[in-house]
């Protein structure tokens, strides 16, 4: 998969690395529920998925990264290996539910939510 391969020589702000790492984020957890639900179309004979049903997984799938994002950035657990808060912060900033009136630092929140616009 070559969502997670850089153009050369560009040159990135601390802003652009979030947002870049959510566009992988977005392609990679996609295209592995596209396979898991081929998959199971074939190999259980699964019927059509609703829209309904897609858009449900898909957010879980999403949720699920978000959280495990979240629980990454702890630098008192993982000290040095933890996500830098700052790079959860940028790259989940725009897609997360009632964002406004979220904390600066909602990473230790539960009940945050990424969203969809329709």
């Amino acid at each position: 998969m070559l969502c997670g391969i850089q153009p050369p020589s560009v040159r990135r702000s601390r802003s652009r690395k979030g947002i870049e790492r959510f566009r992988r984020i977005l392609i990679s957890e996609s295209a592995h529920l596209i396979w898991k639900m081929r998959n199971d179309h074939v190999i259980n004979n699964r019927e059509h998925y609703s829209m309904r049903e897609i858009e449900q997984r898909w957010l879980h799938a999403m949720n699920r990264h978000m959280r495990l994002d979240c629980l990454l950035s702890d630098q008192k657990k993982f000290r040095k290996k933890a996500i830098r808060k700052f790079l959860v912060l940028t790259t989940w900033q725009g897609a997360l539910v009632n964002e406004s009136s979220l904390q600066e630092d909602w990473t230790k929140d539960s009940g945050v939510l990424v969203g969809m616009v329709k």
